[in-house]
């Protein structure tokens, strides 16, 4: 279930800047700038650490996957918890180890689980925030802290997504995402590598790599 609320955090985080307007000059043009560096990469990969705290959670649960992103096209591997997410922009596919089940759904640009272009690409149709300050990551870097929210009449679980930019690369290091419950999904993006070689078995789902798996296909 938690890998599922964190589908659902980044499609919530995508659909809330569907219809949102407003930002002030400054933050525009961080993001802009983040865009066009995003835009120019062929290939990133990362470690990402995700932290989920709140009041409506007993204790605070952490864990760290490594990601490759090429566009919309991304592998996310949590490899101490046996969990896998592919999306070939066509569909994504989450494999479970410890029930051995794969689960397909069908790919939507408007809904995308994990795609940070998709993210993107809806924020620069009508985005509604703030600056913050700038500020530095604990690992020291410098960043820029950018605050976006929906608007009252948005029916979305998602309040507000705190974005941390790079000063220097542009790219997003950090995003915490705030919910109606006061619960906080905190996304630290290390260990970024960006254009190395595409390879298209990246995001490719091999059914021969998961023997024996129960397919639930949803499409």
């Amino acid at each position: 279930m938690q890998y599922l609320r964190i589908s659902i955090l980044f499609s919530g985080i995508v659909s809330c800047l569907l219809t949102i307007a407003q930002i002030d000059p400054k933050s525009k043009t961080i993001m802009d700038n983040s865009w066009n560096k995003f835009r120019s990469i062929a290939k990133m990969t990362a470690t990402i650490k995700i932290k989920t705290e709140g009041p409506n959670i007993q204790k605070a649960e952490s864990k760290v996957g490594k990601a490759i992103v090429s566009g919309n096209k991304y592998r996310i591997t949590f490899s101490t918890e046996g969990r896998e997410i592919i999306c070939d922009e066509k569909a994504v596919y989450s494999y479970d180890k410890k029930s051995n089940e794969v689960t397909i759904s069908e790919y939507s640009e408007d809904n995308a689980d994990f795609s940070l272009n998709a993210f993107y690409e809806q924020y620069r149709k009508e985005p509604k925030g703030k600056y913050v300050a700038e500020e530095k990551l604990p690992n020291g870097t410098l960043t820029d802290h950018i605050e976006l929210y929906p608007p009252a009449r948005k029916k979305t679980n998602v309040v507000r997504v705190h974005l941390w930019i790079n000063k220097n690369t542009h790219l997003v290091e950090q995003m915490k995402v705030q919910d109606r419950n006061q619960n906080f999904t905190t996304y630290t993006f290390t260990d970024i590598q960006i254009n190395g070689t595409v390879s298209s078995s990246d995001f490719i789902f091999d059914a021969s790599k998961y023997p024996n798996a129960n397919i639930v296909d949803l499409r």
